[in-house]
């Protein structure tokens, strides 16, 4: 492993432990969008297994996210899917690599 694999690593690695993201990634980002939508449909799928071997795969998960919420009535999608990510905070771009966002 050459040296800036291992810092990557360790930053990635200090992030997931301060926001408690790491294996339970799944009900954080579950936990977070109840907390902040209220949706009433929510299903989150791990798609990680479909990017094994993709240079990003290393550096966060990827994630399909389909939901419905009454915050998103009257809105455009961009406007919802901002939403999400605002919901979501910090790990997108970090913990989260890819997420795909279906607005129901």
């Amino acid at each position: 492993m050459s040296i800036n694999e291992h810092r990557r690593k360790t930053h990635n690695d200090e992030i997931k432990q301060k926001t408690q993201f790491g294996k339970n990634s799944i009900d954080f980002i579950r936990k977070k969008l109840q907390e902040q939508l209220s949706p009433t449909e929510l299903e989150i799928i791990d798609d990680g297994a479909l990017h094994a071997g993709h240079v990003g795969a290393e550096g966060g998960g990827h994630y399909t996210v389909i939901i419905a919420a009454p915050a998103f009535a009257g809105k455009n999608l961009i406007q919802c899917h901002r939403l999400v990510y605002h919901a979501l905070g910090d790990v997108v771009g970090n913990e989260i690599h890819a997420l795909r966002i279906q607005i129901k």
